[in-house]
């Protein structure tokens, strides 16, 4: 049976939509040697749930420059690359969208293959170097953190107050990862019970704490 993607949402940055996709690619395509499939989605935002959501899958995109152009027309969208993540290669769908509120700022959400989920579920000592994988893409775009799960149904900018203070992280989180200095550390820990060597420091730097149980 087929496992559940994991999703990844990090922190609104002040780019636009362009920038960010640029970042990403250059990351996915230049640093980590991976490719860029055909699939396009356009996001679309819907006011009723708050949240964007995907439109017509298409299976026309024709490179990098094809992707930047619907990147300059549409804002917000989803695409597909197939990248090694340290632990694994596989395929990540990265989307950009612009805060609904209308401020210049831009979200990162990515989705990754459930194939990678089983793995590293079955192979407990390849999720942090999974997690480290993740801070790379968060530096890549200037993200101060990121949260990651299964069963995330909505896409919307990262609340980091619901996330990083009231600790409501939904059904099955997975990793937190924040810069020092951009969160209350302490209210953190305490409120998700973190013990005091749960904390993982970087060398990204960013810290992160694994939730997986």
């Amino acid at each position: 049976m087929k496992r559940e993607d994991i999703t990844v949402i990090f922190g609104a940055v002040q780019v636009s939509p362009v920038e960010m996709a640029e970042s990403v690619l250059s990351l996915c395509l230049d640093e980590l040697g991976g490719s860029l499939g055909s699939y396009f989605v356009p996001l679309e935002f819907d006011s009723a749930s708050d949240s964007y959501e995907p439109k017509e899958e298409l299976l026309d995109l024709n490179g990098r420059e094809d992707l930047m152009n619907r990147v300059r027309g549409l804002s917000n969208c989803l695409w597909r690359c197939h990248i090694n993540l340290g632990i694994a290669s596989g395929y990540v769908y990265p989307a950009v969208f612009l805060e609904p509120s209308g401020t210049q700022a831009t979200t990162l959400l990515l989705l990754i293959e459930g194939k990678i989920t089983r793995f590293i579920e079955e192979n407990e000592e390849t999720r942090i170097p999974l997690f480290v994988s993740l801070c790379r893409f968060a530096a890549a775009v200037g993200a101060d953190s990121f949260f990651s799960g299964l069963y995330i149904d909505e896409w919307k900018p990262l609340d980091k107050a619901q996330v990083f203070e009231r600790g409501e992280l939904g059904p099955m989180p997975f990793c937190l990862a924040w810069k020092p200095a951009t969160i209350n550390e302490k209210k953190l820990q305490a409120q998700l019970e973190i013990p005091a060597d749960g904390i993982v420091e970087t060398l990204t730097g960013y810290r992160l704490v694994d939730l997986i149980v």
